[in-house]
């Protein structure tokens, strides 16, 4: 007994197919009228589940497959194997049987799919900024009707792992995200996009390179207005300005985010001419100029001084300097109005 025309392995598609019958032909040297063939089959050496090989004929050893179960055999696999036997040989070679793997699953995993694209190869965006990566969106050959919607996720080719989601998402056809601290985000990152079909296969699409600047680095202050001052010797109260607190463009650009993101700016005084201290008849606290005469000891500062105040942003090494005046001026003293004296009459005697 020989099998003449085997089955070949195939793949069952659930809720597709429908019915399928599978039947090998085998060669002996007498006719079935003579010698009975009596045909049987097993799964991997056991019974057949008959949920899905729904009938066997042993005559003809035909058998039929056919189920719509979806939950219990997507995915499954069984290795069945039918034998012709001719009953009445004592040959050892009375038996040929016929192997082959059953594969049971859902038409989506075998879908065709095609990749998303981005619509450009590179992006550079500053620290802060709102991004949006747009994308084409992915295809496939089965259809999103039949095997859910397309599921798409941005990953970082450098780990293999999903991008932070707190920070990016998708929207639509587009990655958008906004990035807003210094570590570990301005770099250039390569990332790549993941399609899914409903909850089956994947496929990735080609990277690109987003580079994610300091604009911190090249902030500039933004000028404010400083008033000239000015005092008299042994004049009370003190004079005071307090200017406002100096921004920048990283600020202004970024509102939404807060101010300060390039840091705390602090502020210093100095003679205009040579950079030297100032003198005690003016200090600085905080935003607070204060200018104060109120004795004597500060006569040799009489006259008119050129300040600088010098903004800086220590960690980017950024300033911004502003001049202005101080003026001292002489006590004087500032006389009433003389009083009127009436006329009167008086009689000597």
């Amino acid at each position: 007994m020989t099998t003449a025309t085997e089955i070949a392995d195939f793949t069952y598609y659930i809720g597709v197919s429908g019915t399928v019958t599978k039947q090998a032909t085998y060669t002996h040297l007498y006719a079935d009228s003579y010698c009975p063939l009596v045909f049987s089959i097993l799964d991997g050496g056991n019974a057949v589940d008959t949920n899905v090989v729904t009938a066997f004929d042993v005559t003809t050893g035909q058998a039929t497959i056919l189920t719509t179960d979806k939950t219990t055999y997507d995915l499954q696999t069984m290795n069945l194997e039918i034998t012709c036997t001719s009953t009445l040989s004592t040959h050892s070679n009375k038996a040929a049987s016929d192997p082959f793997v059953l594969t049971l699953k859902d038409q989506c995993w075998d879908s065709v799919l095609t990749a998303p694209a981005f619509s450009q190869s590179a992006w550079t965006y500053d620290l802060w900024a709102a991004q949006s990566l747009g994308f084409a969106a992915m295809s496939d050959t089965v259809g999103t009707a039949t095997c859910g919607a397309y599921v798409y996720k941005l990953f970082d080719s450098a780990t293999n792992a999903e991008v932070d989601t707190s920070v990016y998402s998708v929207s639509g056809l587009a990655a958008v995200g906004t990035p807003a601290a210094i570590t570990p985000w301005v770099a250039t990152h390569t990332f790549f996009l993941r399609g899914q079909l409903g909850t089956y296969n994947t496929v990735d699409s080609p990277t690109i390179a987003v580079t994610i600047n300091n604009p911190c680095t090249t902030t500039v202050i933004d000028d404010k207005t400083i008033n000239a001052m000015t005092t008299m010797i042994l004049q009370t109260p003190a004079v005071t300005q307090d200017f406002a607190v100096f921004t920048d463009s990283v600020d202004v650009a970024t509102n939404s985010f807060g101010t300060q993101k390039c840091g705390v700016p602090t502020y210093a005084i100095t003679m205009t001419s040579d950079a030297s201290a100032v003198p005690a008849y003016l200090t600085l606290a905080g935003t607070v100029l204060t200018l104060s005469t109120p004795d004597n000891s500060f006569v040799p500062n009489e006259g008119t001084h050129s300040i600088r105040l010098t903004v800086s942003l220590a960690t980017y090494s950024i300033t911004l300097t502003k001049d202005f005046t101080v003026t001292i001026v002489p006590c004087s003293a500032t006389l009433g109005t003389a009083p009127t004296i009436a006329g009167d009459s008086y009689t000597i005697n």
